[in-house]
């Protein structure tokens, strides 16, 4: 004689796709059973987590805004900071995407190039760290661009001179 098939239970909570679930902090709705991204970009995802602190998240926005400001966007092909031009011809830069482009300059300088990399592709870019070229061939890579990315951070804060 066959045994009787247990019944399953069916999960009532929709908490979307498994892609969906791997991107951003979700959190519950109250009286909704599904999950939510509250997280804008990257960076602010990492304050969210914790990953980050406060002065590290400052200090990110702040090369963001420099960053886009400058108008140095995923748009170019190439980053070109020799280029700067200050004729008023209206094919070159405002005067504050120029003055943006020499901070950045003066941050790269600042921070080295091997870092710089990581800032412009996690906070200029907004792609996550552990996508960065300068640690796919490693292990654990999300934690090594973490480290990473949290001193070229702490460098941020000691040049833009943001108080702890």
């Amino acid at each position: 004689m066959a045994k009787p098939r247990r019944k399953r239970k069916v999960d009532t909570v929709d908490l979307g796709t498994d892609e969906s679930k791997n991107h951003g902090v979700y959190e519950l709705d109250t009286g909704v059973a599904r999950f939510r991204n509250k997280t804008v970009d990257v960076i602010s995802m990492y304050k969210k987590r914790g990953w980050i602190t406060k002065e590290q998240y400052e200090a990110a926005e702040l090369f963001h805004v420099k960053f886009r400001t400058a108008g140095m966007i995923e748009k170019y092909a190439k980053l070109n900071l020799d280029g700067i031009r200050y004729s008023r011809s209206t094919d070159c830069y405002t005067d504050s995407a120029v003055q943006s482009r020499q901070e950045i300059k003066l941050i790269f300088d600042y921070i080295g190039r091997p870092l710089i990399n990581l800032l412009i592709h996690t906070c200029g870019l907004g792609c996550p760290a552990g996508t960065w070229e300068g640690v796919l061939k490693y292990n654990r890579r999300e934690e090594k661009a973490m480290t990473m990315l949290k001193i070229s951070l702490d460098g941020l804060i000691d040049y833009f001179n943001i108080k702890k």
